[in-house]
């Protein structure tokens, strides 16, 4: 494999996103082809020439692997699609998802490769008598992987908190479905002895596996195998794998009359330029994002705007009281001399050191997935208190100029509003939080605030 070394630094962002396979003895089946859709969700190209998709499949009750050495490149946040056995006609009207695509096909013996697995395994009396276990592995190199190799394991002796897992240089991604091969109580190619599905009135139902593992390469959420290595804990739970449902044409929920085909989750193959799934909201390219208005230090003389662009631009807040719009430009590199006032509104000022080195100027990067550059403005105003007698309301928005210094409406907020009160009123606050604590003492932080606002 060419530039091996760099395709390591990027296979943590490689997965096995979504596949399907079947029960096979459904009557119906919701999508035509078996398949499995592998994504990048790196900012590289992902060339696949020497890595290897495996299948273990349970054969008279032992596992037998198939193997595919894979061509071809997985586009930077995109996906790559090997399609296997067909299940259903294009035409069947119980088949919602319709595989007409692939970058390449997996056949054994001449036959497509067929996914299925036969759900619980019961005897001739209805007796369950255990399950038909299936596995996926994508590896670079291994082209003979085995069954029970150990690809990616707990370890709880390996005295290094911050490697608990072990796992071979080739692996990039694998998962069981229906259940694991086991040998004595080490389950192997995945770290836990775990289903990937769910029964439902007794019964399998038809469903395309997703995993959601998608952007997130949260440190805290995902402890990572060591320093070096992003996010590595993927089948810790079950939580990972989502799935959806082919008996059904649409997703519908009781309290929206909104609608989505399931249609809508078709793999595609690499050629077509899916992004990939997430479940994280993308940016709008065109106008602001997350607009916020909050207090500074003081309530009654300060406000802070916070909001994220799409794109590389000079952004601002506007303000009136009134008719007339005062335009204030979100806080960057080389404002120390940049002074903004009109009439009772004032840009709270920062020398250039604390520009740089604070959290006040402008911040730019990529936005996971969909690559977008986006930069995160600031901008903090003093009002003069002595000027507000009475609860007084400001309007204001955010984002770029026209050519004339004016909102330019086509790539600014709307409008929206904020009460100054005068300092005879009262505060009273309330305090609303979302926890991002993992561990015990990452809560005390947010006590010690409650603290403070309850004082």
């Amino acid at each position: 494999m060419t530039e091996k070394s760099d395709i390591k630094l990027y296979s943590d962002r490689v997965k096995i996103g979504s596949f399907y396979a079947p029960v096979a003895n459904n009557k119906t089946f919701g999508c035509s082809h078996c398949f499995v859709e592998l994504e990048n969700t790196s900012n590289k190209d992902f060339p696949l020439d020497g890595c290897y998709l495996h299948l273990a499949k349970n054969v008279n009750g032992s596992p037998e692997v198939y193997h595919l050495a894979l061509k071809g490149t997985i586009p930077a946040g995109g996906t790559f699609l090997i399609r296997g056995a067909k299940k259903a006609e294009f035409n069947d009207p119980n088949t919602f998802i319709k595989v007409e695509t692939f970058d390449q096909e997996w056949f054994n013996n001449g036959e497509l490769i067929d996914l299925s697995h036969n759900g619980e395994v019961v005897d001739n009396n209805g007796t369950y008598v255990g399950n038909d276990p299936h596995g996926l592995a994508l590896t670079y190199g291994l082209p003979e992987l085995a069954a029970t190799d150990q690809l990616w394991f707990s370890n709880s002796t390996a005295g290094d908190d911050k490697a608990p897992y072990l796992y071979v240089p080739n692996y990039i991604d694998s998962v069981y479905y229906n259940l694991t091969f086991s040998s004595g109580n080490v389950a192997y190619w995945t770290t836990k002895n775990e289903r990937m599905y769910y029964i439902k009135n007794g019964i399998f139902p038809d469903c395309i596996y997703k995993n959601t593992f998608e952007l997130d390469p949260a440190k805290q959420a995902y402890q990572s195998l060591n320093t070096y290595d992003s996010s590595r804990c993927r089948h810790q739970n079950t939580a990972d794998y989502q799935y959806l449902y082919l008996g059904k044409e649409f997703i519908e929920f009781p309290k929206t009359s909104e609608k989505c085909p399931v249609s809508k989750f078709t793999p595609k193959a690499s050629f077509e330029h899916k992004n990939v799934c997430t479940d994280k909201t993308q940016l709008d390219t065109v106008k602001p994002n997350m607009v916020t208005c909050s207090f500074g230090k003081n309530p009654y003389t300060t406000r802070c705007f916070n909001w994220v662009s799409g794109g590389l631009f000079d952004e601002y807040v506007w303000i009136k009281q009134g008719a007339s719009w005062i335009k204030f430009e979100s806080y960057k590199e080389g404002d120390e001399s940049k002074t903004q006032e009109a009439g009772a509104l004032k840009r709270k000022e920062f020398n250039n050191a604390n520009i740089i080195n604070c959290i006040y100027k402008r911040m730019t990067g990529r936005f996971p997935a969909a690559n977008t550059q986006y930069t995160a403005h600031k901008c903090i105003i003093n009002i003069v208190s002595e000027a507000v007698v009475s609860p007084t309301e400001y309007t204001y928005m955010v984002g770029r100029a026209d050519k004339n210094g004016n909102p330019d409406l086509e790539h600014c907020s709307e409008e929206y509003t904020f009460i100054l009160y005068p300092t005879s009123y009262v505060p009273r606050i309330y305090q609303t939080t979302d926890q991002q604590g993992f561990h015990w003492v990452e809560y005390q932080a947010w006590g010690a605030a409650a603290e403070v606002v309850n004082q």
